[in-house]
Protein backbone atom coordinates (compact mmCIF):
# COMPACT_ATOMS: atom_id res chain seq x y z
CA UNK A 1 0.00 0.00 0.00
CA UNK A 2 2.95 2.52 0.49
CA UNK A 3 4.47 1.64 -2.82
CA UNK A 4 0.90 2.67 -4.39
CA UNK A 5 1.06 6.38 -2.60
CA UNK A 6 4.87 6.76 -3.62
CA UNK A 7 3.72 6.49 -7.31
CA UNK A 8 0.64 8.55 -6.98
CA UNK A 9 2.85 10.96 -5.33
CA UNK A 10 5.13 10.82 -8.00
CA UNK A 11 2.81 10.78 -11.06
CA UNK A 12 1.24 13.89 -9.34
CA UNK A 13 4.80 15.63 -8.72
CA UNK A 14 5.49 14.40 -12.81
CA UNK A 15 2.20 16.50 -13.62
CA UNK A 16 3.14 19.69 -12.41
CA UNK A 17 6.14 19.67 -14.21
CA UNK A 18 4.97 19.27 -17.07
CA UNK A 19 2.08 21.72 -17.09
CA UNK A 20 3.67 24.97 -16.61
CA UNK A 21 1.54 27.74 -17.88
CA UNK A 22 2.39 31.18 -18.21
CA UNK A 23 -0.85 33.77 -18.58
CA UNK A 24 -0.60 36.96 -20.60
CA UNK A 25 -3.58 39.38 -19.84
CA UNK A 26 -3.67 42.51 -18.51
CA UNK A 27 -7.20 42.66 -17.04
CA UNK A 28 -6.48 41.52 -13.15
CA UNK A 29 -10.01 39.87 -13.00
CA UNK A 30 -9.63 37.84 -15.78
CA UNK A 31 -6.32 37.13 -15.46
CA UNK A 32 -7.03 36.13 -11.86
CA UNK A 33 -10.45 34.01 -12.67
CA UNK A 34 -8.28 32.06 -15.41
CA UNK A 35 -5.45 31.63 -12.92
CA UNK A 36 -7.95 29.60 -10.42
CA UNK A 37 -9.47 27.90 -13.09
CA UNK A 38 -6.50 26.57 -14.57
CA UNK A 39 -5.14 25.23 -10.92
CA UNK A 40 -8.54 23.81 -9.87
CA UNK A 41 -7.70 21.74 -13.01
CA UNK A 42 -4.18 20.55 -12.08
CA UNK A 43 -2.04 22.76 -13.50
CA UNK A 44 0.23 25.10 -12.28
CA UNK A 45 0.47 28.43 -12.98
CA UNK A 46 3.64 30.04 -12.62
CA UNK A 47 2.28 33.59 -12.88
CA UNK A 48 -0.22 36.11 -14.51
CA UNK A 49 1.91 38.96 -16.09
CA UNK A 50 0.12 41.55 -17.90
CA UNK A 51 2.54 42.82 -20.89
CA UNK A 52 4.86 41.80 -23.30
CA UNK A 53 8.18 42.62 -21.88
CA UNK A 54 7.39 40.34 -18.75
CA UNK A 55 5.97 37.73 -20.70
CA UNK A 56 9.67 37.64 -22.58
CA UNK A 57 11.59 37.92 -19.34
CA UNK A 58 9.22 35.02 -17.50
CA UNK A 59 9.58 32.67 -21.10
CA UNK A 60 13.34 32.96 -20.83
CA UNK A 61 13.81 32.81 -17.25
CA UNK A 62 11.15 30.05 -15.95
CA UNK A 63 10.51 28.25 -19.89
CA UNK A 64 6.40 27.47 -19.15
CA UNK A 65 5.31 24.59 -21.15
CA UNK A 66 2.43 26.63 -22.47
CA UNK A 67 1.46 30.57 -22.82
CA UNK A 68 -2.45 31.66 -22.54
CA UNK A 69 -1.78 34.66 -24.63
CA UNK A 70 -4.37 37.85 -25.20
CA UNK A 71 -3.62 39.86 -28.29
CA UNK A 72 -3.86 43.32 -26.79
CA UNK A 73 -1.63 43.71 -23.41
CA UNK A 74 -0.43 46.56 -21.98
CA UNK A 75 3.50 47.96 -22.78
CA UNK A 76 4.22 48.75 -26.07
CA UNK A 77 4.08 45.98 -27.69
CA UNK A 78 1.18 43.68 -28.67
CA UNK A 79 0.58 39.95 -27.94
CA UNK A 80 0.76 38.95 -31.35
CA UNK A 81 4.36 40.70 -31.32
CA UNK A 82 5.18 39.54 -28.03
CA UNK A 83 4.78 35.57 -29.43
CA UNK A 84 6.72 36.18 -32.29
CA UNK A 85 9.91 37.55 -30.40
CA UNK A 86 9.14 34.20 -27.87
CA UNK A 87 8.84 32.23 -30.65
CA UNK A 88 12.08 33.31 -32.09
CA UNK A 89 14.09 31.77 -28.61
CA UNK A 90 11.42 29.30 -27.88
CA UNK A 91 9.46 26.62 -29.33
CA UNK A 92 6.79 26.72 -26.36
CA UNK A 93 2.98 26.01 -27.47
CA UNK A 94 0.80 29.46 -27.42
CA UNK A 95 -2.72 30.01 -27.31
CA UNK A 96 -4.16 33.25 -28.12
CA UNK A 97 -7.09 34.74 -26.31
CA UNK A 98 -9.16 37.94 -27.22
CA UNK A 99 -11.95 39.84 -26.92
CA UNK A 100 -10.84 41.13 -31.44
CA UNK A 101 -12.26 39.03 -33.97
CA UNK A 102 -11.08 41.21 -36.66
CA UNK A 103 -9.58 39.37 -40.07
CA UNK A 104 -6.41 41.09 -39.71
CA UNK A 105 -5.82 40.35 -36.12
CA UNK A 106 -6.41 37.12 -36.43
CA UNK A 107 -4.06 36.81 -39.91
CA UNK A 108 -1.38 37.93 -37.57
CA UNK A 109 -1.88 35.63 -34.67
CA UNK A 110 -1.99 32.45 -37.08
CA UNK A 111 0.67 33.62 -38.99
CA UNK A 112 3.09 32.27 -35.95
CA UNK A 113 1.34 29.17 -36.23
CA UNK A 114 -0.60 29.50 -32.15
CA UNK A 115 -2.07 25.81 -30.75
CA UNK A 116 -5.36 28.00 -30.93
CA UNK A 117 -7.14 31.24 -31.51
CA UNK A 118 -9.89 31.85 -28.68
CA UNK A 119 -12.15 34.94 -29.10
CA UNK A 120 -13.62 35.69 -25.55
CA UNK A 121 -15.44 35.35 -23.44
CA UNK A 122 -13.68 31.57 -23.22
CA UNK A 123 -15.32 29.01 -20.78
CA UNK A 124 -12.24 27.67 -18.78
CA UNK A 125 -13.14 24.00 -19.26
CA UNK A 126 -12.73 24.74 -23.35
CA UNK A 127 -9.06 26.00 -22.52
CA UNK A 128 -8.35 23.41 -19.94
CA UNK A 129 -9.63 20.85 -23.07
CA UNK A 130 -7.20 22.28 -25.38
CA UNK A 131 -4.53 22.30 -22.55
CA UNK A 132 -4.42 18.46 -21.94
CA UNK A 133 -3.89 18.08 -25.66
CA UNK A 134 -1.50 20.05 -25.58
CA UNK A 135 0.80 19.82 -21.98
Amino acid sequence: MKFDSQIIFMRAHFNMIINRLLIVEDEALTGMVLKIELQRAGFTVMGVVTNGKSAIEKTECEKPDCILMDIRIAGNIDGIETARLIKQKSDVPIIFMTGYAEESIKQRALALKPVDFLIKPIQSNDIVKILKKVC
